[in-house]
């Protein structure tokens, strides 16, 4: 597309944004290519210069010194990158000067002058040492994926045999593995996975199946601590357990469990209670199983935290997410972008994934299904967090009277309460007309409802007033 000035206008109208930037002259063409490195390091974006900050198309003279000067700064990119160039004339001999680039996902992260940086919002910042180093670890698992990669000095007497041959069993039984690929020779049943390479066991194997791997493949480690409090700090009880993928995930399993109590409800029109647990299990496997498919193994020091405190469940891994990939992506369907394939692939097969792509999905709608709030995902310091929360988080009004905040907090700290419950818990110790006044406001906000009716009615949060 060829620019002209009515083209240049539109662009301008809106001003700077993550992927637009003005310049006045080339006086500022080193941070003009600064801000191209960013933009090869995100999603692209376009550089005009003879551009005001404030949006004035003001142009600048272009002489052939000005090009080579240009041509110069561009060729300190690196890897090297295509620049697309347009001088779009406007008045007095001057032009405005577009420069647009798109990454190539392959070669990020691009460095400008041996320096990396990343767009934040509308600015261009150095890129966090972390960060660059991440995306580098990203680049080399993109031509080589570490669980592809031959293991060094591991046989097949190291693995666990039992585990294999139950590993192909479970696909054949899910239907994900014909039955005539049956066998009880770890070797064929290795090969069949695609877990070995020219007789050769690969990363994947010894992460899968690996009996003591905690000399040669320390990261297979996970952590679980029970702390009192919803700070880290007072430990009631703590865990490090060295092991392959399907170790890990039995001792987690009984970790939580252990843990976890059980609360119960009557079910609106039954006799029967309904048992339900602080997190849904499922939903606490199948962040498991993210973890140990996509964490990053590359990094030695790494390792899987299961951390319980009293209004919250978090498991973490080491890495962030691939490149592209948003948290809020994770809500919604979404492109899968296995880190590690294979490993991945495994997990399949033998129903640990019901498909791949969709577990964080999985968990939201496994959590909303046992009346829990959503689960959180974050980065932080270069790990992935999911975090389940205990309780659904209200949105509470500013011009709520002080007990009318009780009710609500009363009312947050267990899936359903009864009025006598919530009555016998205020601290000022209301007639009961004035709680059911509270209880009808607080509903006709939609804070608070209620199911069954008479003496068998009990109040629950609403289920739109959970935050997000």
């Amino acid at each position: 597309m060829i620019f002209n000035l009515d083209d240049l206008e539109r662009l301008v109208k809106d001003g700077e944004s993550s992927t637009l930037e003005f310049k006045t002259t080339t006086a500022k063409l080193k941070a003009a290519v600064e801000t191209l490195c960013a933009y090869l390091n995100g999603q692209g974006g376009v550089v005009l210069i003879g551009v005001s900050d404030s949006g004035n198309i003001i142009g600048q003279t272009v002489t052939d010194n000005t090009r080579l000067e240009i041509a110069n700064s561009i060729s300190k990119l690196e890897p090297a990158s295509q620049v697309d160039f347009e001088y779009i004339p406007i008045k007095n001999d001057k032009s405005v000067i577009k420069m647009s680039v798109a990454p190539n996902p392959e070669s990020v992260p691009y460095v400008f002058d041996g320096r990396a940086y990343w767009r934040v919002l509308s600015s261009t910042r150095s890129m966090p040492q972390s960060r660059y180093q991440q995306l580098l670890m990203e680049r080399a698992n993109k031509l080589s994926p570490w669980d592809s990669e031959v293991a060094s000095n591991l046989s097949v007497a190291d693995l666990d045999h039992k585990e294999i041959i139950n590993t192909i069993s479970q696909s054949i039984s899910k239907g994900r593995l014909e039955a005539r690929y049956e066998t009880h020779d770890p070797l064929t049943a290795l090969r069949l996975l695609k877990l070995t390479s020219d007789g050769k066991l690969l990363n994947a194997a010894a992460v899968l199946f690996l009996n003591d791997p905690e000399l040669n493949y320390p990261q297979c480690l996970l952590r679980m601590v029970k702390f009192k409090g919803k700070e880290k700090g007072n430990i009631l009880d703590s865990k490090r357990i060295y092991g392959h993928a399907f170790h890990l995930l039995s001792h987690a399993e009984d970790f939580y469990l252990r843990h976890m109590s059980i609360e119960s409800e009557f079910v609106s029109g039954k006799m029967a209670r309904r048992d339900i647990p602080d997190y849904p299990p499922r939903a606490i496997r199948e962040a498991m199983v993210n973890a140990i498919s996509h964490r990053d193994y590359r990094i030695k020091g790494g390792s899987i935290s299961l951390m319980l405190f009293d209004d919250r469940l978090e498991i973490t891994s080491h890495g962030t997410l691939p490149l592209g990939i948003t948290i809020n992506d994770l809500k919604h369907a979404h492109d899968s972008q296995p880190r590690n394939e294979r490993i991945t692939q495994v997990m399949y097969r033998c129903g640990l994934v019901e498909s791949i792509g969709t577990g964080t999905q999985e968990m939201i709608s496994e959590c909303k299904e046992f009346g829990k709030p959503a689960p959180e995902y974050l980065e932080r310091a270069n790990t992935f967090v999911v975090r389940f929360l205990l309780r659904p988080i209200p949105i509470i009004p500013d011009n709520l009277t002080n007990r009318q905040k009780e009710v609500i907090d009363i009312v947050s700290s267990k899936n359903t309460v009864s009025a006598s419950e919530i009555l016998s818990a205020l601290s000022d110790n209301p007639a009961e007309r004035t709680l059911r006044d509270d209880l009808a406001k607080l509903k006709k906000l939609n804070l608070i409802d209620t199911t069954g009716k008479g003496r068998g009615a009990v109040w629950h949060l609403a289920q739109d007033n959970e935050a997000e």
